[in-house]
């Protein structure tokens, strides 16, 4: 789908909620800061826009995988009405390795009954591909071949070939794709907003930044900032950032409410933590994490956590005798984002119960294995 599908009153109505945000913050309006000539304004302006960027990313992901997601063995708790007459496009074993089925469909037609009722179907012991529940059942159902966790996010839809697909999201691989291939959120900077959108695809209407504003911001910490008792009412953490500071080297992401409460030289809890190297990537801990054992907060970046080509590793330099027991320190589970990964490759890592499925990630190109093993 092309992104030439946000109205003018559906720009006008996210500005809005953008502005009322930013006021409830006690933050400068982005209109105000985009036509100040100060540098200082200037470099908050461009700031801001990175950070907006980062979150409205995160949120949309967050949203698909976690909130939108449902698993395709129980029945839809929600309609999918299709918003123009097709085929749905239905692969037959995951990620298509075995070709698809075409089912027509009416505009209105409940998309979701259609994708549930194909993939309840019992099917034969000459089925192809691999069975992801049970070699060995009397009762396959076509979802057995669709991976080990598979759900289904929401459906794209090509207009001038009038045909359907289904985007997929397997919880357990922590993967999403979609036919042969992937997909992914996509964002744009609009022009008529100043700020950035996603990429509207499927039933428009559903796109969660039509109604809500995603965009909320992070403030950044570079490893260059030591923690202490001081912490000079955050006038060090709240400075614009200039250009070139964003470009290079580790970062680290915490929202302002966590930055408020860091008041001591050994912050104990943390949640949302996530760490950035740019250029290669970043890794986002899905659970708190605790600083007390570790010796400064500055040998998280690079030394604790590091990022090298296509690889990222916890606590790299220590044996495993050294380590924090699993949930403790960062011993949590963490999703990770390559950048540069083309299509095929790894874009995202997500490591979650990586013993029972390392198995499925021999396919995946240009990928060091022990990226997805958490690190003991």
């Amino acid at each position: 789908m092309s992104k030439c599908t946000w109205t003018e009153e559906a720009i006008q109505e996210w500005t809005q909620r953008r502005d009322a945000f930013r006021k409830k913050k006690g933050l400068t309006a982005m209109a105000d800061l985009r036509i100040a000539v100060d540098a200082k304004s200037h470099a908050q302006y461009e700031q801001t826009l990175v950070l907006e960027r980062e979150k409205l990313v995160d949120r949309l992901d967050s949203f698909c995988t976690e909130t939108v997601a449902w698993p395709i063995e129980k029945y839809p708790v929600e309609r999918y009405p299709a918003p123009c007459s097709g085929a749905l496009c239905l692969p037959l074993t995951f990620r298509q390795t075995g070709g698809a089925t075409k089912v027509r469909f009416r505009e209105g037609e409940d998309l979701n009954r259609i994708t549930y009722d194909f993939y309840n179907e019992i099917v034969d012991a000459t089925y192809p591909g691999v069975n992801f529940v049970a070699t060995d059942g009397f009762r396959r159902r076509r979802h057995e071949y669709m991976g080990p966790s598979p759900h289904i996010v929401d459906y794209q839809f090509h207009l001038k070939l009038g045909e359907a697909y289904i985007e997929w999201w397997d919880r357990s691989l922590r993967l999403t794709w979609m036919n042969d291939g992937s997909w992914k959120n996509e964002v744009y900077f609009d022009d008529r907003a100043f700020g950035w959108v996603s990429k509207l695809r499927g039933d428009f209407s559903r796109n969660l930044d039509l109604t809500v504003y995603l965009g909320e911001e992070l403030f950044m910490l570079t490893h260059k900032i030591l923690w202490s008792s001081s912490m000079p009412a955050l006038n060090l953490l709240l400075k614009p950032l200039k250009r070139q500071e964003l470009q290079g080297d580790y970062l680290v992401l915490l929202d302002l409410e966590t930055l408020k409460k860091a008041g001591h030289e050994e912050p104990s809890s943390f949640s949302g933590l996530i760490v950035r190297r740019k250029g290669d990537g970043k890794t986002m801990f899905l659970e708190p994490v605790d600083f007390t054992g570790s010796p400064r907060l500055s040998s998280l970046l690079g030394e604790l956590v590091r990022f090298d080509d296509k690889e990222c590793s916890v606590y790299p330099n220590s044996d495993d005798a050294d380590k924090p027991a699993p949930r403790l320190g960062l011993n949590f589970e963490t999703r990770i984002d390559f950048l540069g990964a083309g299509q095929g490759d790894a874009g995202r890592c997500d490591i979650y119960s990586p013993k029972q499925n390392t198995r499925f990630l021999a396919p995946i190109v240009n990928m060091v294995s022990q990226n997805c093993r958490k690190q003991r």
